[in-house]
Formats: structure tokens, C-alpha cells, sequence
């Protein structure tokens, strides 16, 4: 069983990892193959989605998808 502390070590360095391919996303395609990564890593821990999709403005940075487990990647 993780803890609450590990999981959101785990979910920094999530919000981390998604900041720095902010850099690497150049297409549409690179996009939606971001998102459906993350939407994966999210279902995969149990995100809640409503912590998931603040985390960004808690700790001031921006990425490239929404950080939403329901997000719809076709789009």
C-alpha cells in the first residue's frame, strides 16, 4: 500500500516530468500522446481527479495537457 506521503512524492514528480516534456511536445500528435501517458500514470495511481487537475497552480507550473484522468485525448 503506498502512503500519503508517497503518493504525492510520486505525484510531484509527475507534475515534474510533465513540465519538462512541456519543452519536448512540438505536434498535435506528440500532444495527444502526452495525454493519453499521463491519463494512463493517473488511472494507474488512483488520481483523484479534482486534486489532479489543481496540482498545477498549487505548484506553479504549466503543462502542456490537462491534468484530468477523464480528459478526452482524441481532441
Amino acid at each position: 500500500m503506498v502512503g500519503r506521503s508517497s503518493t504525492l512524492w510520486i505525484l510531484a514528480l509527475l507534475l515534474v516530468a510533465a513540465s519538462k516534456l512541456n519543452d519536448m511536445v512540438h505536434s498535435k500528435v506528440d500532444l495527444k500522446d502526452l495525454c493519453s501517458c499521463l491519463k494512463q500514470a493517473a488511472a494507474a495511481l488512483l488520481v483523484i481527479a479534482d486534486r489532479a487537475k489543481s496540482l498545477p497552480g498549487q505548484c506553479h507550473i504549466q503543462v502542456p495537457v490537462p491534468l484530468d484522468p477523464n480528459v478526452d485525448c482524441s481532441r
